[in-house]
């Protein structure tokens, strides 16, 4: 009968430890892909601010545009020298 037992107790902790080292395999994985989740998503938030700068430095350049065109711009400025000045140009 001991040697029974004995079989038993090391069948049951056999049995437990490779529960164990499953359970211990699985939660690995499930942390790999929360990190591959979260290296997803620090992704895509970096693209939507390159994203955001462009279309801000888009906007900057579109309102210059359209408040003030190059060509009037320096029309407005020739205007405003005396005759003298634009000699010296």
């Amino acid at each position: 009968m001991g040697r029974a037992n004995k079989k038993k107790k090391k069948k049951k902790k056999k049995k437990e430890q490779q529960e164990q080292e499953e359970q211990e395999e699985e939660e690995v994985e499930v942390e790999e892909e929360e990190e591959k989740v979260e290296e997803e998503e620090v992704e895509e938030e970096k693209e939507e601010e390159e994203q955001e700068e462009e279309e801000e430095e888009e906007e900057v350049v579109e309102e210059v545009h359209e408040v003030v065109p190059l060509p009037e711009c320096i029309d407005s400025q020739l205007s405003l020298l005396s005759a003298s000045e634009m000699v010296m140009l």
